[in-house]
């Protein structure tokens, strides 16, 4: 699979590239994290959903959270890592019908609203952590 790889920093106060935003919404797409949407399929205009999916992506690979990506950094090179883990397109295979996604040619499959939330939801289950709150000794008043 080709790299993806950003020409200029991509965030919401920033002047993005066209190619640069069209490749991450499909990265994104393929990882679960965006929907591309019916009306207007994958178009070189930043929106708030492809930012959401770039804070979910963050999120749910414990990346600093900020929606903003530069070229080379560590957003950058966990996507790709994303994209080019034999495992993950093992675990990722009933989204592609069983096929696995790298043999597609980058970045050009689409996947459905379901299957994208159920992804989603399977990556956001494996990544939460559990927390255990205690409240300590009790005193008596």
């Amino acid at each position: 699979m080709a790299a993806f790889s950003l020409r200029v920093p991509l965030g919401t106060n920033y002047r993005a590239d066209p190619d640069d935003i069209m490749d991450t919404k499909r990265a994104l797409n393929q990882l679960g994290y965006y929907a591309i949407p019916a009306h207007r399929g994958i178009d070189d205009w930043t929106d708030d959903q492809m930012f959401d999916g770039i804070r979910r992506f963050q999120q749910a690979n414990r990346l600093k959270v900020d929606g903003f990506m530069r070229p080379g950094g560590e957003t950058e090179r966990a996507i790709n890592a994303h994209l080019n883990s034999r495992s993950w397109r093992e675990q990722n295979a009933n989204i592609w019908g069983g096929q696995d996604p790298s043999m597609q040619g980058p970045f050009t499959t689409t996947v459905s609203v379901a299957d994208a939330a159920v992804a989603v939801h399977a990556a956001v289950v494996a990544f939460t952590p559990v927390v255990v709150a205690s409240r300590g000794p009790q005193s008596e008043m």
